[in-house]
């Protein structure tokens, strides 16, 4: 009785070294993945604030989204006849 004891209790160990390896890879991937975006976001903003000619220390600076924009294809008809065209990006209006 104590060898198959000492095989379970072996192989619930061994499971759950495994387990928290796998844990281990899935939090340091979301680590990296939303260090990434937050590098992404920062050079974005960067990049606009030079386009703009804004100072990092200003309090109001260009609007950069942290989501994708689809802009409708209406957006760019409209464009295309007018030469200037304007949409809404809050998905709220």
């Amino acid at each position: 009785m104590i060898a198959v004891e000492f095989v379970s209790a072996l192989l619930i160990v061994l499971l759950l070294i495994i387990l928290s390896f796998i844990a281990g890879l899935k939090l340091a991937g979301y680590y990296h993945k939303s260090a990434l975006a937050e590098k992404e976001y920062a050079l974005q903003k960067q990049y606009a604030r030079l386009r703009a000619g804004a100072d990092a220390d200003d309090p109001v600076g260009p609007y950069i989204s942290r989501q994708r924009v689809v802009l409708p294809p209406e957006f760019e008809e409209r464009l295309r006849e007018n030469g200037r065209a304007t949409a809404s990006l809050n998905p709220n209006s």
